[in-house]
């Protein structure tokens, strides 16, 4: 998948040549767009049906034969939190479903029963969508990133295969740019990329975003977490969280209040940089929690659907969550507990407040 930044700044590129932008710095371009717009993506698609990073609290059986994919088990850790347990039910200990895609219907029916890796319908596998190929090029210097004389370089060209396409989703807040943004046509990705069809499709409400990403009706959902008092954040892109000048692997300034962290599902986080052209060198590297990084929490009082829904779900789906949120970096979701099992045993536990 391109990164975030890869699509939202290519169209914020378009509102420059609009001249509706302009902006002396990489902060000071984050600062603008963020009061304007937010970009929620890019997402994968086929068709009609939306895919998502699968949740890294899903696992692989490790055994040939199996092929299965199955919840892990949420069991307490000994810093005093949870963590994902992915232990087949023949015994074997699972892998996480890094590099795989799935249907963003099934998301919330993750723990209602296996599934099968080959089933494309529900899961897809990354190298199914994207088509690799070495070409080459230029060497770099390692450090400034300039051109070494006499060099060359392989370098990776991914191209998208047929059928499948990518949606940005945009949270509007200025008229002028949204007219802007609704009459792109032609976006190029990459420096020399081909030129890709750009076209807004619809305007839709938060609740209607919210059934495109996950199948689930925003009000039940909040009803749903209101009475397991527990909920799963997704991230559907990679996000980056920063205290102290420090990347952290966990949500330090969620746009919401009276919840608590219990449990984190990850994986290896993502590197993330990009180039400088006002110094001409790479900027400063950050370290992102992957896209299927799965945050569980609890409500720490008691909160009524509504409240639910306006304080924690809204504000959520809307602003992102993390550092660069309004370039995509952190789009993420709120879906409740994956199954009845995994909310009884919460219970049973004592782990409500």
């Amino acid at each position: 998948m391109p990164p975030p930044g890869t699509v939202a700044l290519g169209l914020t590129a378009q509102l420059y040549l609009a001249g509706l932008l302009k902006a002396r710095s990489f902060g000071d371009l984050l600062a603008k767009v963020g009061e304007r717009v937010i970009f929620h993506g890019p997402i994968l698609a086929k068709q009609r049906q939306l895919y998502v990073p699968s949740p890294l609290d899903m696992a692989k059986c490790p055994n040939p034969e199996c092929k299965k994919a199955f919840l892990s088990r949420w069991r307490k850790s000994p810093k005093d939190g949870e963590i994902p347990w992915p232990i087949h039910k023949c015994g074997r200990p699972g892998k996480t479903l890094e590099g795989y895609f799935m249907s963003s219907i099934y998301l919330p029916k993750r723990g209602d029963r296996e599934w099968e890796l080959n089933n494309l319908g529900t899961l897809l596998k990354i190298e199914e969508v994207f088509k690799k190929e070495v070409r080459p090029g230029l060497s770099l210097e390692r450090e400034f990133k300039r051109v070494r004389f006499g060099f060359f370089y392989q370098a990776e060209w991914v191209q998208i295969k047929p059928g499948y396409n990518l949606h940005e989703f945009v949270t509007v807040k200025d008229e002028n740019w949204g007219r802007a943004l609704s009459q792109v046509k032609m976006l190029r990705l990459g420096r020399k990329g081909r030129p890709t069809e750009l076209r807004a499709v619809r305007w839709l409400s938060p609740e209607e975003y919210y059934r495109e990403l996950t199948g689930l009706d925003m009000g039940k959902t909040a009803h749903r977490i209101s009475s397991d008092r527990a909920f799963d954040l997704i991230l559907l892109t990679p996000a980056i969280f920063l205290k102290d000048g420090v990347c952290r692997s966990e949500p330090v300034d969620l746009p919401t209040s009276g919840i608590e962290l219990i449990g984190i599902a990850t994986d290896k986080p993502v590197n993330v940089s990009g180039w400088d052209f006002e110094h001409e060198a790479p900027r400063a590297m950050y370290y992102a929690a992957p896209a299927g990084t799965v945050y569980r929490y609890r409500l720490k009082n008691d909160l009524t659907p509504p409240e639910i829904k306006n304080h924690v779900i809204r504000p959520i789906i809307l602003e992102n969550v993390g550092h660069w949120r309004v370039i995509g970096y952190g789009t993420a979701i709120v879906v409740p507990l994956p199954s009845s099992t995994e909310r009884s045993k919460l219970s049973a536990r004592g782990d409500h407040p």
